[in-house]
């Protein structure tokens, strides 16, 4: 069954509304350089009015163990999602959370670096090559150079996913999960309550038999 997350919540009325569709996750992005930046407190916050089976991420960019240990303690996380630098080492504030590690989808060692990663975490997220920025770019990669891994591995597609494109990347790819983000904000930070219904309606095929488990997303290894 294909899984959703909806990412770069910053606003409890648009955490709320994803649950309410389907979202099967929620994530909080705690890069300070990003628009979409949500602080501890104010992920805890959101995260205490969501119901228990919605798998809250955390999203960082090369943190260091301080950082994790910190933000971990003021938020419940159930998974890292982690962006830049590939993580050879396992974190000790990681445990009782998911790993999730990203990759830019950009070259022909994909599948090299895929492999790597993958053995490290219990889902890889592709996400669209960009020299400046860690996600977030509102720009699609062809799909097709993800589909020969989907069996092997957990992937979760992203870069530029929206309502217009959705059912399309799922069909090429079959992905374990996707993670919308950009595709369906008013503006960055704030989501677009149609946008985030239109998803979930797009994708309700994928879904027949999706449960509000706990878990249900990313569960632990």
């Amino acid at each position: 069954m294909l899984r959703v997350k909806i990412c770069g919540i910053r606003h409890v009325e648009d955490a709320l509304l994803a649950a309410e569709q389907g979202a099967d996750a929620i994530g909080f992005i705690f890069y300070a350089k990003s628009p979409r930046y949500v602080t501890p407190e104010q992920a805890n916050k959101i995260s205490k009015q969501l119901p228990a089976h919605i798998s809250r991420v955390g999203v960082f960019v090369n943190p260091e163990e301080s950082e994790l240990s910190a933000i971990r303690s003021i938020v419940k996380l159930d998974a890292i999602q982690i962006h830049g630098l590939l993580v050879e080492k396992k974190f000790a504030s990681l445990k009782g959370s998911a790993l999730i590690l990203a990759i830019a989808v950009s070259d022909s060692l994909l599948k090299d670096k895929i492999d790597q990663l993958g053995r490290l975490s219990d889902a890889v997220l592709c996400d669209t090559h960009h020299p400046n920025l860690y996600g977030g770019t509102g720009k699609p990669f062809d799909w097709k150079t993800v589909k020969h891994l989907t069996h092997k591995y957990r992937v979760i597609l992203a870069g530029g996913l929206s309502p217009e494109n959705v059912a399309r990347a799922v069909e090429i790819a079959s992905p374990y999960a996707v993670d919308i983000n950009s595709g369906i904000e008013a503006y960055p930070g704030k989501k677009d309550p149609a946008k985030l219904k239109q998803i979930f309606q797009k994708l309700r095929k994928y879904r027949i038999d999706w449960k509000p488990e706990r878990e249900q997303l990313f569960p632990l290894a």
